[in-house]
């Protein structure tokens, strides 16, 4: 849930975690894609890498109502070459399909960057959001449950 995500992007960007944060259309088109880049940008598969040698991969949602009620299933796998083919795929589809956030300076606010050289955007709010979509997301915001996230 972006809402329960959202509270925490500043203090992950402060610890030395890379974000990024999938967009709506592919941005550059990339042969490794080939199937998927005439779409929308749909993500419902979760991938993670962990100290480069350790993946998850599968449809379960990293949080604690999804491991108690979903149905969702990660598979853990412990090697450093899967490890660096996923993170070289990963790499891929940041380059290509999402926004780099990052800290402005030492301070709260953050950025977003489009990842496409020689045409590089930056933001300063959610991307390709409107004020409304923010507004209401703000307001939202206290009434999702920690314990649900």
């Amino acid at each position: 849930m972006h809402n329960g995500y959202a509270r925490y992007r500043v203090q992950l960007l402060k610890l030395g975690i890379e974000l990024s944060e999938v967009r709506p259309k592919l941005g550059q088109k990339r042969a490794r894609f080939h199937p998927f880049r005439s779409s929308n940008a749909s993500l419902h598969a979760k991938a993670l890498v962990i100290d480069q040698k350790t993946v998850f991969i599968g449809s379960m949602n990293m949080d604690a109502r999804s491991a108690r009620t979903n149905s969702e299933l990660g598979l853990v796998i412990r090697s450093a070459e899967i490890a660096r083919q996923v993170t070289s795929l990963l790499d891929d589809i940041s380059a290509d399909g999402s926004y780099r956030l990052q800290l402005v300076g030492h301070s709260n606010q953050i950025e977003w960057s489009s990842g496409e050289p020689g045409a590089e955007k930056t933001w300063y709010s959610d991307p390709e959001t409107t004020r409304l979509q923010r507004f209401t997301l703000k307001v939202l915001a206290p009434f999702a449950p920690e314990e649900l996230l």
